[in-house]
């Protein structure tokens, strides 16, 4: 039986450093999904560098903690199964396609909304898109493929207003008394 040492390749070991540094980034940073892989290609080409460059860093010991720790989370990695890393979108967008800043399904929130252009959140999106990304309400929708029910403004926003509404008898016509004819109004008072 061999050690998990001689089983995962150093390559494997850079990457995965790469992959977990990336991902302690963007759980803490607001990041385009499209930019991931970038991420990890540069980080893992920092690594090297740093590590090929950088006579202070003990080579061997450094990829054989980190072998150590791959072999202990996933013992079927093996050499074999590592190949060089070669940053490549896994669902590229067409040619002149826009990528939404957040998944379309993460962007409803009860208290808010995020907005897809720009990933920052909102009660009520259409002041935002129209002075901010100069679109409209129905551009907006085009651009993303978005539904015709897709709310511009959020569950809680939209409730809180429907109460108000109903709390000032907005929309119901006063029966009080009738109003008099504007001209015969006219007429009587001179």
């Amino acid at each position: 039986m061999s050690s998990p040492l001689t089983t995962v390749s150093p390559e494997l070991v850079l990457l995965t450093e790469a992959a977990r540094i990336v991902a302690s980034f963007v759980q803490r940073n607001a990041t385009p999904t499209q930019a991931v892989n970038a991420m990890i290609s540069e980080t893992y080409n920092g690594l090297i560098k740093t590590l090929n460059e950088s006579p202070k860093i003990d080579r061997s010991l450094f990829l054989s903690v980190g072998a150590l720790a791959i072999a202990s989370d996933s013992p079927a990695l093996t050499a074999s199964s590592a190949r060089p890393f070669v940053a490549e979108a896994v669902d590229a967008p067409a040619k002149g396609a826009v990528v939404p800043f957040v998944a379309i399904e993460n962007s409803i929130h009860n208290d808010h909304l995020v907005c897809l252009e720009c990933g920052k959140p909102f009660e009520a999106l259409k002041r935002h898109l129209k002075s901010q990304h100069a679109l409209s309400e129905v551009d907006y929708k085009r651009r993303f493929h978005l539904p015709a029910n897709y709310p511009m403004v959020c569950e809680a926003y939209r409730t809180q207003r429907a109460d108000l509404a109903r709390r000032s008898q907005f929309g119901i016509a006063h029966r009080a008394r009738p109003r008099p004819n504007n001209g015969a109004a006219a007429h009587e008072a001179r």
